[in-house]
């Protein structure tokens, strides 16, 4: 096997380990002493401004006006590219780099992502080239502004209804926590001990 896959693995175990003794400890702490935890809470609960990190999504690159004074040698790329992409992505793949089942289906999806997306790129690099004023009379019709600011403004909101949920109810959250975690521990241990 490959030796990343491996270590990804061995990693991915390793967490979910940990993630069940913490997930245990802290339903232990919630079923004997909700205060405290509501203080831990409290403490980790800090507000992230995503307003700041995301005011690259508004921003308008004017690639089109580029596109559309070199269309020849724009057009001819963008089929050149296509053309490329159809060529190894209807070619044979070789099986012994699809890998677990994960793989596969990853693999398979990039596969057909390019079978389709490999002709559409070619038919319109090509009418990029050729015909570039039909391509315009298109690209005006379906070109759309969509501003991300409202997303943004809703995720810069604080909610806390998982909270107040889990501290109206300790006990229920408390059990359901220790089972999860406790199972967690159990197959995390086997999935070790075995591997």
């Amino acid at each position: 096997m490959n030796v990343m896959m491996e270590i990804a693995l061995e990693s991915a175990r390793i967490l979910s380990l940990l993630f069940g003794f913490v997930g245990l400890a802290f339903s232990i702490l919630l079923l004997f002493s909700p205060v405290v935890t509501r203080r831990i809470c409290d403490v980790v609960n800090h507000p992230v401004l995503l307003e700041n990190n995301t005011r690259y999504l508004n921003t308008y690159i004017a690639f089109d006006r580029l596109a559309h004074r070199h269309h020849a040698l724009v057009g001819l790329l963008i089929a050149a590219g296509s053309a490329f992409i159809s060529l190894f992505f209807w070619g044979t793949l070789d099986d012994r780099f699809l890998g677990d089942l994960f793989g596969r289906i990853t693999i398979e999806f990039a596969i057909t992502l390019g079978r389709v997306i490999g002709p559409i790129g070619m038919a319109l690099g090509l009418m990029l080239a050729i015909r570039p004023a039909a391509l315009l009379r298109i690209e005006t019709s379906v070109n759309r502004w969509i501003s991300t600011e409202p997303f943004v403004d809703s995720l810069n909101q604080m909610r806390y209804p998982i909270d107040s949920m889990v501290f109206r109810h300790p006990l229920i959250f408390g059990v359901v926590g220790m089972i999860a975690s406790t199972v967690l521990i159990v197959l995390s241990l086997l999935r070790l001990l075995v591997a």
